[in-house]
């Protein structure tokens, strides 16, 4: 197959878009195991820097020792916690998930709270998506 002038040309710009995309892309993934204050316990994900936006794909937690009361998920929006994803009373080893896409810009960051926590319970959980890098506007 042959291609015109036009089209390579248009090969040509959309391999180098592509190119500037992937260098802004970055996986993120984050993990935690929790010995548990009584209570609520929060752990929060890593803050978003300057110019740069994180886009959170799954979260997820469980308690493998005790039943909590609920088990949160969200985000920090900097004002206040923004809770996504709440599950009331989930069973020992239960775990609850959310999948999406949440897009944290700066000073905001992922978070996961466990809320009727028995002292020294063992909270498992995680995080995963990836980082974009804003281009530069001249």
């Amino acid at each position: 197959m042959e291609f015109s002038e036009a089209q390579i040309k248009q090969i040509v710009e959309t391999a180098k878009n592509l190119d500037q995309a992937l260098r802004r892309y970055q996986r993120y993934e984050e993990s935690f195991d929790l010995h548990a204050d009584a209570g609520d316990n929060t752990v929060d994900g890593k803050r978003v820097g300057t110019n740069r936006i994180l886009v959170v794909t799954h979260m997820w937690a469980y308690d493998a020792t005790n039943a909590p009361t609920y088990i949160r998920l969200g985000y920090w929006n900097r004002t206040r916690y923004v809770w996504v994803k709440i599950e009331p009373a989930p069973l020992v080893l239960e775990t609850v998930n959310f999948y999406g896409e949440l897009y944290l810009q700066e000073d905001m960051w992922p978070a996961i709270q466990g809320n009727g926590i028995t002292l020294n319970d063992d909270i498992y959980g995680g995080l995963m998506g990836y980082w974009v890098t804003i281009p530069r506007i001249s």
